[in-house]
């Protein structure tokens, strides 16, 4: 059943990427099969866990809501993964968005220093970290040039989602 799960949530995020490449959004309707036909899995194979699937669903938003308030996540990111935490459970959503976390950090790296903006976006972030300390008060977390900075969220989710499926393995096969 787990194997299942993880197919499902890799195809799934991997329509996601492709939706927030294309139109930059990913689609509600694609959240709510995923987390449905996810749901059904676990009922048919009697392995259902209510609690499991209600914090996969509470945990992501309430760690993700100021982030998405400070516009830096969007909400299509948000429910992203809301919809693993369904279908894979809070353990599972917990550790994803740790390594989604760690890979978009490398994957922007990467991105800033292909488009040679790097320097300019860590002094912003540093000023804006700076500003945070001093006045104590959150502010939104957008640069005048948006596109330099941006990247789909929604890739480092997928990359988080291969990082843990490839941990699990690893554990898996170590047992």
């Amino acid at each position: 059943m787990y194997y299942l799960k993880i197919f499902l949530i890799i195809i799934s995020s991997g329509f996601a990427v492709y939706s927030d490449f294309k139109i930059r959004k990913v689609r509600n309707k694609l959240i709510v099969i995923t987390s449905v036909i996810g749901i059904l899995i676990s009922i048919f194979l009697k392995d259902i866990n209510i609690t499991q699937i209600i914090l996969g669903f509470a945990i992501p938003f309430v760690i993700c809501l100021p982030f998405y308030l400070l516009k830096m996540l969007k909400a299509g990111d948000i429910k992203l993964f809301m919809m693993i935490g369904i279908v894979m459970g809070f353990n599972y959503v917990i550790r994803c968005m740790a390594l989604s976390v760690l890979a978009g950090g490398v994957i922007s790296v990467i991105i800033t220093i292909k488009r040679k903006c790097f320097i300019r976006r860590m002094k912003y972030l540093f000023e804006y970290l700076k500003s945070l300390y001093y006045f104590q008060k959150p502010t939104v977390y957008i640069n005048d040039n948006k596109s330099e900075g941006y990247f789909p969220f929604a890739t480092a989710i997928f990359s988080g989602i291969i990082i843990s499926t490839i941990i699990d393995f690893a554990v898996k096969i170590q047992r």
